[in-house]
């Protein structure tokens, strides 16, 4: 059985939930030390920092449902509310590579929150993704499930 879009919502937001607390800690671990050894910024200890926490901030939202998606078909989010990531072909588990597909996505917004045309172009996007499973037959995909070949049912 199709996943509800309002389930799946509540999914995300539990994954993100996640994903912000353990960022707010990653971003605490790399810039308060850059600030206490440049608090002026002026030997551009700072800007390093930011780009390192960009890297690794992106890296832990891809990670995260890569990782999971790849090896059970679920994030902590999905588990939690009963939901499963399967190939839309066979109803089985997913490939890695379209794992890597879905996890594409997130770090997205975080680039895209250093790139001043782009800040403004991702949330149309992520609200364009999320919102196409409300009219998509019979499947109920959001984009990065078409662009996957996924589909998310109930467990």
């Amino acid at each position: 059985m199709l996943a509800h879009p309002l389930r799946r919502l509540a999914a995300r937001l539990i994954d993100l939930l996640i994903l912000a607390v353990v960022a707010a800690l990653l971003i605490a671990s790399v810039m308060l030390p850059a600030v206490r050894i440049d608090p002026e910024g002026e030997t551009g200890t700072v800007l390093v920092a930011l780009l390192l926490t960009l890297l690794i901030v992106a890296s832990w939202f891809f990670l995260y449902e890569w990782l999971q998606l790849a090896k059970w078909g679920q994030t902590l989010g999905k588990r939690a509310l009963g939901l499963r990531v399967v190939s839309l072909e066979n109803h089985g588990k997913i490939s890695r590579g379209n794992a890597a597909g879905r996890a594409a996505i997130y770090p997205m917004g975080t680039i895209a929150g250093y790139i001043p045309w782009l800040n403004l172009v991702v949330p149309f996007f992520y609200l364009l993704d999320l919102l196409w499973q409300l009219w998509d037959q019979p499947y109920r995909q959001c984009l990065h499930d078409k662009i996957t070949n996924t589909i998310v049912v109930r467990t």
